[in-house]
């Protein structure tokens, strides 16, 4: 009897316990953590920012949820800063909207190991990141970067003077160095050495609108004169020097342009300060009135800089006169012996380079290009052939010399061109009018060499 008893007991027992846990599956309620019900809000000690992703979720909905909650938090922060906007940065001509976007990505990424993710919750409809960020922290990472950029800075505006080439990246740098910060309290005392407190991205825009105006070119000549087929006259000449100390700026890097066409060309100016520059840009403007170029910025500064500095860039247009070449001419004509009076063959290569390369003919000291001719005739037979002709041969030696290095650019040989006449001397001066039609064939080829 007893041990029936306890088998219904135990019997029942089972039943009251799978009763309970059935119920218990079924009816507990869903518990949502306090932040899920009563949603934070920033205060004075964190930003924060949840992120939602609504189900079905994705393979990475964590990290997704967590990227939107530290959206959320430097949307915040974005909000207080866009308030505080100074003159500053409007001075620099950064658009506002786009400045803040980049530099509290930035701050936000830096300062990415700041962020707490307090907790995380999962319901029937959708996944939720909490995050945090300590603005105490916030601020103290921000005050330490500031203060080591605006140290970095300094160093590299100390090294821009004295004044040279190198001085736009040393100033380029320093600005970059300090961007992120521009919202924030930049004054310190003046680099210049004076007790006047600036602030210290527009002491650096002064400092690149100053070196920019200092750098002047001065054209040799203006209207400028080219000698074409020179081997220096032909380039267009400007010293650049600096305007406070006049001394020679080597390594200024220029665009320039001939007659406001085509593409624009670069050039430098070199150790002793001369710009060089070709105004036919390989034979492509064969009649240049004019040069026009300005300084290369892209080569100088960061191009996030060029904004800001383009306008105060001077283009210098300077006229362009076209000269030939000065030539000398050394000549040796001679018939059967007998200089010729007039030398009619150098005269009719004169005439050519004076026709066709607007050239002049002067001294051997002040020319450009030395041409040697050499002419002489010789007869077959001091006798007439049986027909009664007399039969002389002309021969021609020409040659031209750049009187820069003293090369020679051009040499040629023209032999046994053969005259006929019953006179002798007539039929050396045959010969010599038919060697002249081949040494007018020849003077393009000339050209060709200067």
């Amino acid at each position: 009897m007893i041990n029936n008893y306890r088998f219904i007991l135990k019997y029942l027992a089972q039943i009251i316990l799978l009763i309970l846990s059935v119920n218990s599956c079924t009816n507990h309620p869903e518990i949502k953590p306090d932040w899920v019900i009563n949603e934070p809000n920033t205060d004075d000690e964190y930003w924060v920012g949840i992120g939602i992703i609504e189900k079905p979720l994705p393979d990475d909905y964590r990290e997704i949820a967590q990227q939107r909650a530290l959206n959320e938090i430097a949307s915040q922060i974005n909000v207080q800063l866009t308030s505080t906007v100074t003159s500053v940065v409007q001075e620099l001509n950064y658009d506002v909207d786009e400045y803040f976007s980049s530099i509290i990505e930035t701050r936000i990424n830096q300062n990415i190991n700041y962020v707490e993710y307090v907790d995380h919750y999962e319901s029937k409809t959708d996944y939720m990141a909490y995050a945090r960020l300590s603005k105490k922290k916030y601020f103290a990472d921000l005050a330490g970067k500031r203060g080591k950029a605006v140290s970095t800075s300094l160093e590299f505006i100390a090294k821009s003077e004295p004044f040279n080439v190198n001085s736009f990246n040393y100033l380029s740098s320093a600005l970059l160095e300090i961007w992120p910060f521009l919202d924030q309290d930049l004054d310190v005392k003046s680099p210049d050495g004076n007790q006047k407190r600036v602030n210290l991205a527009s002491y650096i825009k002064i400092q690149l609108f100053d070196y920019i105006d200092r750098i002047q070119f001065i054209p040799e000549t203006d209207p400028y004169i080219l000698k074409i087929h020179s081997e220096d006259g032909s380039f267009y000449k400007a010293n650049c020097v600096d305007k406070n100390t006049l001394k020679a700026l080597a390594s200024i890097p220029v665009l320039y342009q001939i007659n406001n066409r085509g593409k624009l060309s670069p050039g430098v100016s070199n150790t002793d300060g001369v710009l060089s520059l070709n105004p036919f840009l390989d034979g492509k403007i064969s009649k240049p009135t004019h040069i026009s170029h300005t300084l290369a910025l892209s080569e100088l500064v960061d191009s996030s800089l060029i904004p800001i500095l383009a306008p105060m860039v001077r283009n210098t247009i300077v006229a362009l006169e076209i000269k030939g070449p000065d030539f000398a001419m050394r000549s040796d004509e001679k018939n059967l012996g007998n200089r010729l009076n007039p030398p009619f063959i150098s005269s009719a290569i004169k005439e050519y380079f004076v026709v066709n390369l607007s050239g002049k003919f002067t001294t051997e000291n002040n020319a450009d290009y030395i041409i040697s001719l050499v002419v002489n005739t010789v007869p077959r037979s001091e006798e007439q052939d049986q027909y009664g002709f007399f039969y002389v041969y002309a021969n021609a030696e020409l040659s031209i010399i750049s009187s820069v290095d003293n090369k020679q650019l051009y040499s040629k040989s023209i032999t046994q061109v053969k005259g006929a006449h019953t006179d002798i001397n007539l039929a050396g001066n045959k010969a010599l009018k038919k060697l002249l039609k081949e040494i007018k064939s020849e003077l393009p080829k000339i050209v060709e060499q200067l």
